[in-house]
């Protein structure tokens, strides 16, 4: 596992590193919450983690914006977003 934390998480560079490995594992990212909680979730984007009825219409799995980003949560087995902004560490698997 590689994990990172302390870098700036909203460059184009590391959004991108981080959808193509939710495309292919599960990753843990650690964000605060609005309520000012923090939180780990291991997430995905990957549809073969993802149990059929909760795939999106047309099996697009790639929405976000440039302020949040949506994930399956593997533990809630429920869609989740969290902000960019908002990160404060990533777990990627060891093969990404």
């Amino acid at each position: 596992m590689e994990n990172y934390e302390n870098i700036d998480f909203t460059t184009d560079t590391f959004k991108t590193q981080l959808k193509e490995a939710l495309q292919r594992n599960e990753v843990g990212i650690t964000f605060t919450k609005r309520d000012g909680s923090e939180r780990t979730m291991q997430c995905t984007l990957s549809t073969s983690r993802i149990p059929g009825e909760q795939l999106p219409k047309g099996g697009d799995t790639s929405t976000s914006s440039t302020q949040a980003q949506a994930v399956f949560d593997i533990q809630k087995q429920g869609w989740r977003s969290f902000r960019w902004d908002s990160i404060k560490s990533v777990t990627f698997p060891s093969k990404f």
